[in-house]
């Protein structure tokens, strides 16, 4: 078991999938699940479900998923090098299949690229503060060199 308001991919699928996000539906669809789960002929009536059935059910839901990671994605701005480099590596990590083994302790491709993205977003930040900084300091300068030269300007047209 686990903490009940757990959010799983696939629920954010059959909601896109059904359109219907009601609580009380979902609900009583787990409640019924639970239930029919200790009734038999129900049970085998489901596992004589074809396999290629459900591999069209689990493509379309597993679609939907990736359907909503790509419109979380859109918010992002992926005209920025920076953005573009970390959610490649993400993806490649991902789907790339990137897994490490350290003795017994295994990181799956998803922990992966959890991983790496984390990490690479803190590196790409950190240079990105420091470019911030330096175009901070050449705009002070030039916005000084300006303001010298309308003073200048001002002090020839005084003089003339």
């Amino acid at each position: 078991g686990g903490c009940p308001n757990t959010t799983y991919g696939e629920s954010v699928g059959c909601v896109a999938i059904s359109g219907c996000a009601s609580v009380y539906t979902i609900l009583t669809t787990a409640i019924l699940a639970i239930v029919s789960a200790f009734i038999a002929p129900f049970t085998t009536f489901l596992a004589t479900i074809p396999n290629c059935v459900m591999g069209g059910v689990c493509i379309t839901l597993y679609g939907f998923i990736a359907v909503s990671g790509l419109k979380m994605i859109q918010k992002v701005d992926l005209e920025d090098n920076r953005n573009l480099f970390v959610v490649c590596a993400i993806l490649i990590a991902g789907v790339g299949g990137l897994a490490l083994k350290f003795g017994k302790i295994t990181l799956t491709e998803v922990a992966c690229a959890l991983v790496l993205g984390i990490i690479l977003n803190v590196v790409v930040r950190i240079g990105d503060k420091k470019q911030k900084a330096q175009t901070q300091e050449e705009t002070c300068e030039k916005e000084v060199a300006t303001e010298e030269n309308v003073a200048v300007t001002e002090d020839k047209k005084d003089e003339e």
